[in-house]
Formats: structure tokens, sequence, C-alpha cells
């Protein structure tokens, strides 16, 4: 069977053998044909049913697209890998989608804006999320390449049932919403997302969604820079979370995330936020001048930080309640304007290799039910170093309190420790005070 030759077909406003309309010179092309347009601004609601490319013939900034009044879509796409290059696409109402893309169809979008209006990617119902895996590689149903979004109203990017999206090296601006909303099974992959100023969260994960976050920056949204409910699941990686409304990082049912070398700075609120069943691990992170605290975790949550710091918390840096459990290895903890660590409730503190200092009140307090292992950690310059008045059972092994205002290590009446191997060095009262003894 012979090879197809593919066609290129032009749009302009005069030309002999030139499409008047790009709707127009889409019908005319086949799978793999090229459309190239001329500078202008179409108002047209176009739909891509098969494989196509469309460029703007003199590159970005010349052509834009331009949904008609009445909700459709600019563009709509139906078919599998098509391409747009260089184009502006606006909506008419920021509150529609923009652009949609069906089950099924596949779009790059390449060094492209979208104004006025949300990208709607809808895939397969039942579709599975599947895990995220070292060095894997992602497929995407959609690619948005060098691309900016703005001026959505709502969401900037919306990934229903089991679409697959992969963004590189794109901007998302101005949104009065949230900017991007993943729910059922959608899978979005993010390298070098900056998302400037959005109301809402910056990315909210429903149902089984899945987030994979590397080199990107979350600024200014105007509640948490990521919201997952659920049983949703981020990884992120070498990322900046800077002024987050509410909390850098939210939590809640059954999700799960995973942060390596990630910052969270200046959040209005808690950095961390862990409620209900949620789980978090941690490595190599910063959070710097939370509102509130640095880690919160209440319910069941379950939380394990390595290698990490908590740095001028505007109330306790750690604070766990209910039953949540959290795990702290080679940490530090500075300057904060309550406790290092608040063990309340039945919550279970781990606290190992890390130092806690330039504390208000107390660099450890275990109250309530709750109970803390502190091993091999450094407490310095707090009000009291470790106070435990729980009888829970608390261990303290090998550690060192310098320069305690009040107590080195406090045990109050009904409180239970077992204390091994410790120092206690510069106490303003005394190294060991025991409220009473069984």
């Amino acid at each position: 069977m012979p090879h197809r030759t593919t066609r290129t077909h032009a749009v302009g406003p005069r030309g002999r053998g030139t499409h008047r309309l790009v709707a127009d010179a889409l019908k005319a092309a086949q799978p793999g044909d090229t459309v190239v347009v001329a500078p202008g601004r179409y108002q047209e609601s176009l739909e891509l049913a098969r494989r196509v490319v469309l460029v703007a013939e003199q590159g970005p900034g010349t052509v834009v697209l331009a949904a008609p009044p009445g909700g459709a879509p600019a563009l709509r796409v139906l078919g599998p890998d098509c391409l747009l290059r260089g184009l502006d696409l606006e909506g008419a109402d920021p509150g529609d989608p923009a652009v949609t893309v069906t089950a099924g169809a596949g779009l790059v979008l390449d060094r492209c804006t979208v104004t006025g209006g949300r990208i709607e990617v809808r895939g397969p119902e039942g579709a599975e999320p599947g895990d995220f895996r070292e060095g894997e590689e992602g497929t995407s149903a959609v690619l948005l390449r060098d691309c900016r979004l703005t001026g959505a109203r709502h969401a900037a990017l919306r990934l229903s049932g089991g679409a697959r999206v992969r963004i590189e090296s794109t901007t998302v601006a101005d949104v009065d919403g949230v900017g991007a909303v993943l729910a059922g099974t959608a899978r979005l992959d993010v390298t070098g997302l900056r998302l400037e100023s959005t109301t809402g969260s910056g990315i909210r994960l429903r149902g089984r969604s899945r987030l994979r976050m590397t080199e990107s920056r979350l600024t200014s949204p105007g509640r948490a820079g990521l919201l997952l409910e659920d049983t949703a699941h981020a990884l992120v990686t070498t990322t900046r979370i800077e002024t987050p409304g509410t909390a850098g990082l939210h939590l809640g049912g059954d999700s799960h995330a995973d942060l390596t070398d990630t910052r969270v700075l200046r959040p209005a609120a808690s950095a961390l936020v862990l409620q209900d069943a949620a789980r978090l691990t941690a490595d190599g992170c910063t959070v710097t001048a939370p509102g509130a605290n640095g880690l919160l975790a209440t319910g069941t949550a379950r939380a394990r930080l390595t290698d990490c710091r908590l740095e001028d918390c505007g109330f306790s840096a750690v604070h766990l309640s209910d039953r949540a459990e959290a795990a702290f290895t080679d940490c530090r903890v500075r300057r904060g304007a309550e406790h290092g660590f608040h063990v309340a409730g039945s919550a279970v503190l781990g606290l190992t290799d890390s130092t806690v200092g330039e504390i208000a009140l107390t660099g450890v307090a275990v109250t309530d039910e709750a109970r803390a292992t502190v091993t091999g950690c450094r407490i310095d310059t707090a009000h009291t170093g470790v106070a435990v008045a729980s009888p829970a059972g608390t261990r303290i092994d090998r550690s060192t309190v310098v320069g305690a205002a009040r107590a080195g290590l406090e045990i109050s009446a009904g409180g239970r420790a077992v204390l091994t191997g410790n120092r206690v060095t510069g106490s303003g009262a005394a190294g060991i005070l025991l409220d009473s003894i069984e």
C-alpha cells in the first residue's frame, strides 16, 4: 500500500488556495497534515477529530483562536496525537472550558497560551491510577510545554477520570479559584511549573488521583499550596511553596504525600497539616516562618521526617494530638514562639539524633496520655528542656539539655518517664525536677 504524502493547509485573510477559516482547513486536513495559520484573530470553536498539526505561521503571539459567545470552547479535541504550536487560545467565559480533551484523545500544546477559561481533560472512567516509580516514563494524553495559563475562574486545569497530563516549564497565574484540580484516577506529572496568585489552593487532589511534581514553585496561593483528600497521593521533589494563605501542604482522608528537598516558606497558618488517616514522609525538607505550627497532626495521621528543618514557627514547631504518630530523625527545630514539640492526647513522638533550640517554652512537652521517645538529641536554650506530665511512659536516652531557663528535665505529678544516660548543664533552676516520686 503506497505511503500517503502529508499536506500543508494555509489559513489567512487572503491568498490563492488559502482557507479563510481555521475550521475549513481542519475539515480538509487528513491525518498527519499540518494547518498553518497566518497572523490574526480567529473567532471560532474548533474541533480536532483526527491527528493534525496546527501552528502559527509567524510564531507565538501572532494568532489568537477565540471562542465565540455561547459557551462552546475555543478548542475541542477528539482525536489522538494532535499538536498546537505557538497559538493563543481564548475562552468566552473564565468559568467555562477554553480547551476540552475527551477520553481517548491526545493533545500537545507547545508554546501556547490559554486565557479566560480552563483546560479540561476527561480520561476514561474506571482506569487505574498507577504508581510512581523511580525512572518511570510518564505517558500523557495531554502535554503542556512552555505554556501559560491565565485568567480562569474556578480552575485553570481540571482533570477527571483516568486523564494523564504532563506539564513542562509552564506558568499558571491569576486564577480566581484553584490552579489545578484532579479527581477520579487522574494523574499529573509536573516539571518546572510556576504557579502564581490563585485565590484557592494551588493544586487540589481528590479521589485516587496522583501528582508527581519536581523543580516547581507555587507562589501565593490563596489557600493551601497542595490540598490532598480521599486516597490521593503526591510525590514532590525540589519544589518551593511560598506564602500560601493557609497551609503549605494539607492532607486529609487517607491521602499520602512524599516530599524530598522541598521548602515551605511563610505560610499564613501551619506549614504541614495532617488530619484523619493521612500519611506524610519528608526527607531533606525545610519549613520557615509559618504563622502557626510547622507540623500539625491530628486523628490517626502518621508522619516521618528525616533531615528536615523547622524554623521560626509562630506556634509550637510540632503539635501532635489525638492518636497521631510522628518520627523525626536528624532534624533541627530552631526559634519557636511556643514549644519545640507538643505531644498531646494519645499521640506518639519518636525524636532521634535531632536538635531543638531557642524555644520560648518547652523543648519537648508531653501531656495528657501521650508518650515520647527522645534519643541522642540536644535541646539548647529553652524555658524548660523536656517536660513530662503524661503517665503513658516517656523515654529520654543519651540526650543533652543545655541552658534551660528553668529545669532541664521536669517530670510533673502523675507523669512517668525513664531517663538513661542524659546530660543537663546550665539550667536556671534544677537540672532534673521531680514533682513526685513513686
